[in-house]
This record gives structure tokens, sequence and C-alpha cells, in this order.
């Protein structure tokens, strides 16, 4: 359900979408094969009385080369 914080933020809907990357690189010297995979933590909500949906969440990657990513993730509709 929704739920709303004095009045503040009015948050809607909470998103989890995992996903994975697959690629195979063939030409010049090597060969390369290169796969991530992560999830996206996003949460859909109006801010401040404001009717324009926004979305804002976090980014989890993870690499073939045991390398761990975050990034913010922002949405504004135009």
């Amino acid at each position: 359900g929704d739920v709303n914080i004095l009045s503040l933020l009015y948050l809607k809907r909470l998103n989890v979408m995992p996903f994975a990357d697959w690629a195979y690189n063939q030409g010049g010297l090597s060969d390369n094969r290169m796969f991530s995979f992560g999830t996206d933590l996003l949460v859909d909500f109006n801010a401040i009385g404001i009717s324009i949906p926004l979305s804002a969440g976090l980014r989890y990657i993870r690499t073939d080369r045991k390398e761990n990513h975050f990034q913010f993730l922002f949405t504004l509709p135009l």
C-alpha cells in the first residue's frame, strides 16, 4: 500500500529489478567474454505535495572481475 510521511513524502511503489548482462567480443589480439549482474532498487514517490511522479533508487552491479559498483538512480518525467 501507499505510505504518507508527514505530508512531505508520499511513497507509492517499491520496485526490485534484477538483471544480468553477457557479451562476447571477438577480434584483435584476444577474445573477451564479459559478464555482470545486479539489481535496481527504485522507489516511486511524490514529494512536498507536488503531483509530478518521481523515482529514485540505487543500482548494484557485480562484474566478472569481482568488482562491485553502486550507482544512484533518479527519474523525472519530461
